[in-house]
């Protein structure tokens, strides 16, 4: 979050619309209907850059922005996967049952 920077963390608008591009990733797993949720990914992608160039009135500083936030976000689904990739690898007795059922386990 610090590389998104304080610029953004007060702007509603730019955070939510970060989290439906990462609710709506069409590589998530089990996804049954993936054309519809890769639709609404670039729908979303889509309406960041445009209030990126309203928020910001140039199209080369928006562009810069967005590519930013892009950026910050496939660090953060790197870090997501080995974060994944650890708790998997963990004996399921020596984590709590939120994380359990989070992760799928067998306890």
């Amino acid at each position: 979050m610090t590389q998104i920077g304080h610029e953004w963390d007060t702007d509603l608008d730019i955070l939510n619309l970060l989290s439906t591009i990462v609710l709506f990733d069409p590589n998530r797993p089990n996804i049954i209907h993936k054309d519809m949720i890769a639709f609404e990914h670039q729908i979303n992608k889509y309406l960041l850059q445009r209030y990126l160039e309203i928020k910001y009135g140039t199209k080369s500083e928006a562009r810069d922005k967005y590519m930013r936030l892009m950026k910050t976000l496939d660090e953060l689904h790197v870090l997501n996967e080995e974060n994944v990739r650890y708790h998997l690898e963990v004996d399921p007795r020596e984590i709590g049952p939120l994380l359990i059922e989070l992760f799928d386990l067998k306890p």
